[in-house]
């Protein structure tokens, strides 16, 4: 029962950023500390208009795929590092002036996209 309470939990607050969170004055970081950190692998924050990265993110430990796309982000914080399980990451249609060398040490990152984006170069240690 618990499982199904967490699940429906989560459910409800991904429906509340994606559908109410881009016209209300709530905190973001405020609602996605109610994720259960544990159990969320897959968080969807495109088209928010976010300024900056919620640092609550990086504390989801079991993250696989995230996605920030289409915002307003001009930098990444150095913790994204801490996200050792994720895989896709998108900041696709950003304001990035610059990526933190650290995304080279996520060994499980299949997948980055960082089309659309300010900078002049990405570097070196992400080629490879």
């Amino acid at each position: 029962m618990s499982t199904f309470f967490h699940y429906n939990q989560n459910i409800c607050l991904y429906l509340f950023i994606n559908l109410i969170y881009p016209h209300s004055m709530f905190s973001l970081n405020e609602h996605l500390s109610k994720l259960k950190i544990e159990e969320t692998s897959k968080l969807k924050l495109s088209r928010k208009r976010i300024l900056e990265c919620p640092m609550c993110i990086f504390e989801y430990n079991n993250l696989e795929e995230l996605d920030l796309s289409y915002n307003k982000l001009v930098c990444i914080p150095d913790a994204i590092g801490n996200l050792k399980k994720l895989r896709k990451l998108n900041l696709q249609e950003n304001l990035l002036l610059s990526v933190p060398e650290n995304l080279s040490s996520l060994s499980e990152l299949q997948s980055l996209n960082l089309s659309n984006s300010k900078f002049c170069s990405i570097p070196k240690t992400i080629c490879n």
